[in-house]
């Protein structure tokens, strides 16, 4: 096709670019060729980013780019498969920066699964090169892997032999299996992308299937998917070097989100997503937790992200020790827009509460106070809850408490409820407990910075070859 839509690609541009990494030997230089390459966005996408027109203008695109119609059929990767089984991607690259942002982004992906009961249910969709499967199945994890690739198909099911763990695994694309899974009655804990959900060309119909597929209470993860409030159009084609790369020379799709735009895919199904922004290099990805709005709640301890100042820690919270300072502070997440609750919960067998505390919601490394209040405490008072509406999903999100040498309180955890939760307005009580409850405006929003820098940033460590 080289019609208005898609002229604005330079073929031959791009195909000289293309021919300048065949004399490339080194996973390495690959990817530092990748960087010096973009091509614009050729022309304006219609106004409605879920209608039929808009997908078929991305599949235009995708045509126009492959010189191919699209089918899950061209996600091909063609490698050795008993080698494979011995030292798969990342390890194959032989770049200790590939595969340390790997691994990094893998143990993230895995603690995304936290709280879920050893056996849970896994459905690892667009499985690869099953180093997501096999961390899953080796944690104890019932999993099940998607995988469109009949090589792929047959390394996991290797390297599961190899090392004695149990994992099923379905050939299809994503729709069709969703599909059958479903007919079937089957649900899971958990269901994971990591570096695959950009291959869908129906990401709105897919998202659509997740809901069908995901047991009540369990969970969404999309792992180094490329979500970026720098993506120039709602979603469509990447056209960084790496990607048109994949495109024209391999056949696979190779979408984009923008960030508002991936929101509010999952809003209209009813999921909210947060994200965490914890790992130890930027250039390692981020993993997006999705969850059914009527179900979003979570919990933050000294465990699991919180954070302390001053006081004394225990097994369960931290107790005051006669200092100044933040009691406790973090986790630093991402959450989306809308209404929130957040509600710490005191301990009086462990420290009868006395004296003020501080309560505040703030984000931009701490600098935009989003709600505050003063507590008076007493000896019933049992949960302290502040109240923050968010107009804009927000980055590095805290609560903190903070005391004085005169308070004494010991803290256990903040619950994190989205407020049309049916439940979020239900703060358990012990007999007559009172609760200090903090009903707190937004005292300053923030205007937050795009939550990835550049749009095609977290795929820079992607496998070479890839599907």
């Amino acid at each position: 096709m080289t019609g208005p839509e898609t002229n604005g690609l330079d073929l031959h541009r791009i195909d000289e670019y293309l021919a300048g990494l065949a004399s490339v030997t080194t996973d390495a230089e690959l990817r530092s060729h990748f960087a010096t390459f973009h091509a614009e966005q050729p022309a304006a996408m219609p106004d409605d980013p879920f209608s039929t027109e808009y997908r078929s203008r991305v599949l235009e695109m995708y045509a126009h780019l492959s010189g191919r119609a699209y089918a899950p059929s061209n996600e091909v990767t063609l490698f050795d498969v008993g080698s494979a089984v011995d030292r798969p991607f990342p390890y194959s690259t032989g770049s200790a920066v590939v595969v340390g942002d790997h691994l990094m982004l893998l143990g993230q992906l895995v603690r995304a699964l936290e709280g879920l009961a050893p056996g849970a249910s896994v459905l690892d969709c667009g499985a690869g090169w099953g180093n997501t499967t096999m961390a899953f199945a080796q944690a104890g994890f019932q999993v099940t892997a998607i995988e469109v690739e009949p090589r792929f198909v047959e390394l996991i099911a290797a390297r599961a032999a190899k090392e004695s763990v149990d994992i099923e695994v379905i050939a299809g694309d994503f729709l069709t299996v969703f599909d059958d899974l479903a007919a079937a009655g089957r649900t899971f804990d958990a269901v994971v992308f990591f570096e695959s959900f950009h291959h869908c060309d129906d990401p709105v119909r897919l998202v659509g299937s997740i809901d069908r597929v995901v047991s009540p209470g369990g969970r969404a993860v999309f792992g180094a998917e490329p979500i970026s409030d720098a993506f120039p159009v709602p979603w469509g084609l990447r056209l960084d070097g790496e990607s048109l790369w994949a495109i024209r020379s391999n056949g696979w799709m190779e979408l984009g989100f923008r960030s508002d735009f991936f929101d509010d895919l999952l809003g209209r199904r009813g999921w909210l997503a947060t994200q965490s922004s914890q790992l130890a290099s930027p250039d390692a990805g981020s993993v997006h937790v999705a969850r059914r709005a009527a179900e979003f709640r979570t919990e933050w301890t000294l465990n699991n992200g919180l954070r302390s100042l001053v006081g004394t820690r225990s097994a369960d919270g931290v107790s005051t020790d006669g200092r100044d300072g933040f009691l406790i502070f973090g986790p630093y997440v991402s959450l989306p827009s809308g209404p929130w609750r957040f509600v710490a919960h005191l301990d009086a067998d462990a420290c009868v509460p006395e004296g003020r505390v501080v309560v505040d919601v703030a984000a931009d490394r701490s600098r935009s106070v989003l709600a505050r209040r003063g507590v008076d405490l007493g000896p019933d008072v049992r949960t302290l809850v502040i109240d923050a509406e968010l107009p804009k999903g927000v980055d590095d999100l805290e609560v903190r408490i903070s005391v004085d040498a005169c308070t004494h309180v010991h803290v256990t955890r903040v619950d994190v409820i989205r407020l049309d939760d049916p439940v979020a307005n239900r703060v358990e009580r012990n007999g007559d407990d009172r609760i200090a409850r903090l009903s707190a405006g937004v005292s300053r929003v923030p205007v937050l910075g795009p939550r990835l820098t550049d749009a095609g940033r977290s795929f820079r460590r992607r496998m070479i070859p890839h599907r």
